[in-house]
C-alpha cells in the first residue's frame, strides 16, 4: 500500500502537486538586476531597455514590487509607438493546448489601454501572434486571457514548437503590473457535471481563428 501511495504523489495525483506550474520567469518581479526587474525588457520610444519598478512612495506597490510601464506621451492623441514591455528570453509550449494568462495591474491614468500578447517567434512562417486589450483602472485588478496554441493536424499550419512570449503594449500612458502568470487552463466543472457522450465534433475549417494570420483564406468580389 506505501508503495502504490509514493507512486500516486510521484505522479502528480496528490494535493499540492495538481496545482500548474507557472512558465514565466521572475513573474512577480522579485527578482532584480541593477534596478530593473530581470526577465523583462522594454522596446520603443527611446526606451533604455529597462523596466522600471514603481516607486514605493506612490502607492503603485501590490507585494514587494511591480513593474512600472511609462510611456513618453501622457494622453491619447499624441502619436507616435507604443512602448512595449517583453520576456528577453522565448519559452516553449505544446501545440494544441490551451493557456491561461493573468496578472494584476492599476493605472491612475482614467480610461488606461493596455494589450497583452501571446508573441511568438516570427522566424518561423506563418506568424503566430495573438492579442487581446483592456482598459486598466485605478485599483488592483486580475486581468485574464486564455488562448488555445495551434496544433499540428495541419502541416502548413503545424505550430513547429515555436518559442513564445508574452509582451504588454501601452499606446500612452502608464500602467503597474504584477504577478504575471502563464499555465495550463485547466477549467474546473460545476459540481456533479458530467460531459455529454458522444463522438467529439471536429471544425472542417483551416486556420479558424485567424492565429496564423490569412493563411487558408482570401478575399473576392463576386
Amino acid at each position: 500500500g506505501l508503495v502504490i501511495l509514493a507512486l500516486v504523489f510521484w505522479l502528480g495525483w496528490g494535493p499540492g502537486l495538481a496545482a500548474e506550474e507557472n512558465l514565466l520567469p521572475n513573474a512577480g518581479f522579485e527578482e532584480v538586476q541593477g534596478a530593473s526587474p530581470a526577465g523583462w525588457v522594454v522596446i520603443g520610444t527611446g526606451a533604455k531597455n529597462q523596466v522600471d519598478l514603481a516607486d514605493r512612495g506612490a502607492g503603485f506597490i501590490r507585494g514587494t514590487t511591480s513593474a512600472h510601464l511609462k510611456h513618453p506621451n501622457a494622453a491619447a492623441g499624441q502619436g507616435g509607438p507604443a512602448l512595449m514591455m517583453i520576456m528577453n528570453k522565448m519559452i516553449s509550449v505544446r501545440a494544441g493546448t490551451e493557456y491561461r494568462l493573468s496578472f494584476y495591474a492599476r493605472s491612475a491614468v482614467p480610461a488606461q489601454p493596455l494589450s497583452a500578447y501571446y508573441y511568438a517567434s516570427s522566424a518561423i512562417k506563418p506568424h503566430f501572434w495573438k492579442v487581446n486589450s483592456f482598459i486598466v483602472g485605478d485599483t488592483w485588478k486580475k486581468y485574464t486571457f486564455v488562448q488555445k496554441i495551434p496544433s499540428d493536424d495541419y502541416q502548413q499550419f503545424a505550430w513547429k514548437d515555436r518559442p513564445l512570449a508574452i509582451r504588454f503594449d501601452i499606446p500612452f500612458g502608464e500602467v503597474f503590473l504584477d504577478e504575471v502568470v502563464l499555465e495550463v487552463n485547466r477549467a474546473e466543472q460545476p459540481a456533479g457535471a458530467v460531459p455529454l457522450a458522444g463522438p467529439q465534433r471536429r471544425n472542417l475549417l483551416i486556420n479558424p481563428g485567424f492565429e496564423m494570420e490569412w493563411m487558408g483564406w482570401t478575399t473576392d468580389a463576386f
